[in-house]
């Protein structure tokens, strides 16, 4: 019995060495993108102006806020309705 449990043993020794050096890569491929060591850093995504609305606060981006031109200067809103109410009184 104790025979069957040591060729057993050096089986699955065997069996994981051979299915390590199976999955490991060539020393000729190409490596992952994120392993090579003088690979620029990723580009940091574009940024937007950010506008506040005149009604709530809330920043918004000045390519989609709304523009509101009338009265003393340039207001931004971030609806309708805020440019239809107004600014706020605080």
């Amino acid at each position: 019995m104790a025979r069957f449990l040591f060729f057993g043993l050096i089986a699955l020794v065997v069996w994981l060495i051979w299915k390590k050096l199976l999955n490991r890569p060539s020393a000729g491929g190409a490596q992952p993108p994120a392993e090579r060591p003088n690979a620029p850093p990723p580009a940091a995504p574009p940024t937007a102006d950010m506008v506040p609305c005149a009604h709530c606060g809330l920043h918004v981006p000045a390519q989609e806020a709304i523009r509101d031109e009338s009265g003393s200067g340039i207001r931004h809103y971030c609806c309708p309705e805020h440019q239809r109410r107004g600014p706020s009184a605080g």
